[in-house]
């Protein structure tokens, strides 16, 4: 993916002032989205603001084998973030965003079809699995054509 040209001079210098950030966005249903950053201070692109937070994002090999499966890591020094995530029957969703100090409203990457799954947290830490949706999986057609619902069909 090629960078956009706001911030292709910081990519090319050999020693630059500019830090790359991770943006992240857990959104859960009828809740505001719990928006952190892996930085010391907060940072405000595109009107959010998203607080400093440590966490981690491994990102998966470049493998056309499997399912891309993304984990996350989380310094449990709240337990307000186990809560918003506990606070729901359904996965909460996932944006990770890859901005830059210098031009935080100029997103270079964005990862917005993600699930938080297989969580586990301790005291010191909240992990868990960030998956995607398995379209492959899925039933189609998602409706079952039975007589009673679809008379049509069967005359």
């Amino acid at each position: 993916m090629p960078i956009s040209q706001t911030n292709i001079r910081a990519v090319l210098e050999s020693s630059s002032s500019v830090v790359w950030l991770f943006l992240l966005t857990i959104t859960q249903t009828g809740l505001d989205p719990l928006r952190v950053v892996n930085n010391n201070e907060a940072v405000v692109s595109r009107g959010y603001s998203f607080a400093p937070f440590p966490f981690t994002v491994v990102l998966p090999p470049d493998d056309s084998e499997a399912l891309p499966k993304v984990t996350l890591s989380l310094v449990n020094v709240d337990a307000s973030i186990i809560e918003y995530i506990r606070s729901q029957l359904t996965p909460p969703a996932i944006t990770i965003e890859l901005v830059t100090s210098a031009y935080p409203d100029t997103v270079e990457v964005a990862l917005d079809f993600l699930k938080l799954t297989t969580v586990t947290y301790d005291a010191i830490t909240i992990q868990g699995s960030l998956d995607v949706d398995n379209f492959l999986a899925q039933r189609f057609p998602a409706e079952a054509y039975l007589p009673p619902q679809f008379p049509g069909l069967f005359r």
